[in-house]
């Protein structure tokens, strides 16, 4: 927090804070956290995956009200989440993830295990709609097998 107040305070006397706009996010876990702690894990209302990669998105820019949004979404939503609040073009072929505002988004997260959480309900759980288990279970692999091929291949030579 200090650092960031740092840097708002170094650019507002550079004149360059109207100019600006910060992204923020962390892309891993608090390692030293002592996640096994009894009082931390009472308050669990699946399991450690889904807390210890909880993490943070902010968007900063001086012109900007502010606002918050409460939803499931995964790294790979990132780029094309910014993309599309700054009117970029690109093809949607060479990214994973969808605009966390889009109509297409599925509010889901998605763990390499290849279980999900949607807000609601955890894939590992039982007693769940079938349905909804079954296409969210196609969505989460195709995704996961999607970036496997990606890093693991020639994807978007094959793409173009």
């Amino acid at each position: 927090d200090e650092m960031i107040r740092l840097l708002l305070e170094r650019l507002q006397a550079d004149d360059l804070l109207n100019d600006t706009v910060l992204i923020l996010y962390t892309d891993h876990y608090a390692y030293a956290y002592d996640f096994k702690n009894e009082d931390y894990q009472k308050n669990l209302p699946i399991d450690n995956n889904y807390h210890i990669f909880s993490i943070p998105l902010i968007i900063y820019a001086s012109d900007i009200n502010h606002e918050d949004f409460d939803m499931m979404f995964n790294d790979i939503d990132f780029l094309p989440t910014i993309y599309d609040l700054f009117g970029i073009e690109y093809d949607a072929h060479y990214l994973l993830g969808t605009n966390v505002f889009s109509s297409n988004h599925k509010n889901l997260l998605m763990f390499l295990d290849y279980s999900w959480y949607d807000g609601n309900i955890y894939s590992l759980n039982k007693d769940i709609n079938l349905e909804l288990y079954i296409d969210n279970n196609k969505y989460t692999e195709n995704l996961l097998n999607l970036s496997e091929l990606i890093t693991n291949s020639n994807y978007y030579k094959s793409v173009k």
